[in-house]
């Protein structure tokens, strides 16, 4: 019996010393998220368009169709693809994160934009494909959004530019 419990705590410990030397991304959003969501319908995930309105002064500047994978897939995201197209990828974390993000096996370079708690662009940045470069953000986020590199800037979003989420949280385990 002492030496299956002594097995048993040599493993738990090596698995927490290689957790330890890596950063978090994983990224998991908990069941209370607090930025606004709005529901499209009551399709399924896959059915259903899910896209975010960037808004300054009360005018709509532009929206972008989003994927939004579910959130054991979040360390994934747009990695192993050849492209994308004209949509964006958004992560939605509602207990708040400041981890980074990285480009590790993503072919195509990508912007992110962090959004805080009251739906405003906190901050941008230009991610280099097949990179293992850490980008942080300025702060607390609780969206984290990647689009096609450029398209904020062809868009005329800027930091500071509110950001209303479309899409159907029961289908997200979000609720």
């Amino acid at each position: 019996m002492r030496l299956t419990i002594f097995i048993f705590v040599c493993v738990l410990l090596t698995s927490c010393n290689n957790l330890i030397d890596q950063p978090d991304k994983s990224h998991l959003p908990a069941s209370d998220f607090s930025v606004t969501a709005g529901t499209s319908s009551k399709e399924s995930i896959s059915t259903t368009k899910s896209y975010v309105e960037f808004v300054r002064d009360g005018k709509e500047l532009s929206r972008l169709d989003v994927e939004i994978p579910l959130p054991d897939e979040y360390s994934i995201g747009f990695s192993g693809r050849s492209m994308i197209g004209n949509q964006g990828m958004l992560f939605l974390y509602p207990n708040g994160q400041t981890g980074p993000f990285w480009m590790k096996d993503t072919h195509f370079n990508l912007t992110i934009a962090w959004i805080n708690i009251n739906n405003k662009i906190i901050g941008i940045d230009t991610m280099t494909a097949d990179t293992e470069v850490y980008h942080h953000p300025p702060g607390e986020y609780f969206a984290a959004l990647e689009a096609p590199e450029r398209w904020y800037i062809n868009h005329g979003i800027q930091i500071g530019d509110t950001v209303n989420f479309y899409y159907d949280s029961g289908d997200l385990g979000l609720k």
